[in-house]
């Protein structure tokens, strides 16, 4: 590696691979599309709280590293993000969910409170993994009313 900014985009990369066909492995299975919403948002946090290091890697310090936020290659984290997509677009489809929003900025949104969720968890000194869980039930029915029919 040329530089440490270098070795942290391998690893993210690296690591992001391994959460994506974690979750492929996760909601393959699953039919139901309310159920294959919940997993993807149960699967994210348990990723944190299972191992609160890589949280804080992947949420802290990859962004600290002005090299990382400009340049890394988004292609891992687009492709986990579609995964995302692809189940509720199938929602859509299948007229589970709403056909009058757009997936992309409601997938960005849930990423947004998922991630934020996780910084939070991480930087708390009495993090529990039920607190965290608890969370993922919260957002998991606020979100998912916010697009069903």
């Amino acid at each position: 590696f040329k530089s440490k900014d270098d070795l942290l985009i391998s690893l993210f990369k690296e690591k992001l691979t391994q959460i994506l066909d974690g979750l492929k492995k996760e909601i393959e299975p699953i039919e139901s599309v309310r159920e294959r919403f919940h997993k993807i948002i149960t699967y994210h946090l348990a990723v944190a709280s299972n191992d609160p290091t890589l949280a804080s890697f992947i949420t802290l310090e990859l962004r600290r590293s002005a090299k990382f936020m400009r340049e890394y290659t988004k292609i891992e984290l687009t492709a986990y993000l579609d995964e995302w997509a692809k189940v509720i677009q199938s929602g859509k489809d299948a007229g589970v969910f709403r056909s009058d929003f757009s997936v992309t900025i409601f997938v960005h949104m849930l990423f947004g409170a998922l991630d934020q969720a996780c910084v939070a968890w991480v930087n708390n000194p009495q993090r529990e993994k039920r607190d965290l869980e608890e969370v993922g039930r919260q957002l998991s029915v606020l979100f998912y009313r916010a697009i069903a029919v």
